[in-house]
């Protein structure tokens, strides 16, 4: 596992890589990115990010800042035979006061996004 430092006053990004076997039909790519988005659906505060797409095609702890949301993103390097699971959020709200008013919620039966509902301050 790894932690990257940023150039930012708040935010986190760590990837893990792990290494996978092959089979008997030799490499072949995993698809991480629908294994993801079906295990997270109904996650209000997850989202799944395509290495596809042009807009933020992985974690960004920019894009986190001053939201609840914890970005992942999961690829398959066939080349190494490794994957690589990366994930971005805002130490400041999802990992610590937004985390904590979102087990309250939880807690006490009320909705998750209850009070948490804010948009991140860099448009996603």
């Amino acid at each position: 596992m790894s932690v990257y430092s940023v150039d930012l006053v708040r935010g986190l990004s760590v990837a893990a890589y792990v290494m996978i076997e092959r089979d008997g039909a030799g490499r072949r790519r995993l698809a991480l990115d629908e294994l993801y988005s079906e295990v997270y659906r109904d996650e209000p505060f997850v989202r799944v990010r395509d290495w596809r797409d042009g807009r933020v095609p992985v974690p960004d702890p920019k894009v986190t800042v001053g939201s609840n949301y914890c970005d992942v993103a999961a690829f398959h390097d066939t080349d190494a035979d490794r994957l690589v699971l990366i994930a971005a959020l805002d130490n400041l709200v999802k990992g610590a006061a937004g985390q904590a008013v979102q087990a309250c919620n939880i807690r006490h039966g009320f909705a998750d996004e209850l009070g948490l509902s804010a948009l991140p301050l860099y448009p996603a």
